[in-house]
């Protein structure tokens, strides 16, 4: 198992070069959440990736009731289902599918000082099953059902369209033209630093390091991102850039 860690450092100046229910607490933090649906893309598998899974379901479970047993078939069913959907609608149909059993068979009680909810979990062609098995079908932590579950008390369940396709002002950036403006910005401005550069590897336990020498291009400590922006929008303006 291989692990990287990189460090740089400047070179002084004689060195030489070189190269089933839920009870979850209010309080609980939202930075624990995760999020599994990173990609917004299909996942297509074969028969035996689906049997493999289904299995893998039935193996793990270790509630009492044994929920999945006897429901292979329709748990390969489900799989399958939601195999054809991309990330977007596979968050869809988990938020969707919570906000109807936040409002089904729910009971509100009190433990200490914490108001907790708690509800009995179901899966489309399935039925009632523990929370452990719903996580684990719809391949999501309890963190971010957590996190879900205090969107929908806001009043939403529907997914967020991404950040991304809301900037249309990023669509007409010509990026080619921003790193000629910003390298030929920072020869004039910027120092010529020669740097060493170590790279450490761990190869079957044993570690081995690297050292490079390479000449990194550093500015004033006083350029911010903000100042950085300043300079080229009065260069834009002053060259009569559109």
């Amino acid at each position: 198992m291989d692990s990287d860690d990189s460090v740089w450092e400047p070179v002084s100046e004689g060195s030489s070069a070189e190269s089933s229910t839920e009870e979850v607490q209010d309080g609980l933090s939202d930075e624990e959440s995760l999020d599994e649906f990173a990609e917004d893309r299909s996942i297509n598998w074969c028969g035996e990736d689906f049997h493999d899974k289904v299995v893998g379901l039935i193996q793990r479970d270790k509630s009492d009731n044994r929920c999945p047993q006897g429901k292979a078939a329709e748990l390969e069913n489900f799989l399958r289902s939601t195999s054809n959907m991309t990330a977007q609608e596979k968050k869809q149909s988990v938020l969707t599918s919570l906000a109807m059993l936040m409002k089904t068979d729910t009971a509100v009680r009190r433990r200490g000082t914490g108001e907790r909810h708690v509800f009995t979990y179901y899966l489309p062609l399935i039925g009632r099953v523990c929370r452990e098995t719903w996580c684990a079908v719809y391949d999501v932590s309890t963190a971010t059902i957590t996190r879900y579950r205090r969107q929908i008390q806001r009043g939403t369940f529907s997914v967020k369209v991404h950040k991304g396709l809301l900037n249309m002002n990023a669509t007409k950036i010509e990026i080619r033209w921003l790193v000629s403006w910003f390298r030929s910005f920072a020869s004039i401005l910027g120092d010529v630093v020669p740097v060493r550069v170590r790279t450490q590897k761990t190869i079957d336990g044993n570690v081995r390091k690297q050292y490079t020498d390479e000449n990194y291009t550093l500015l004033p400590a006083y350029f911010t991102w903000d100042q950085l922006y300043t300079e080229m929008n009065a260069y834009v303006l002053e060259n009569d850039l559109d």
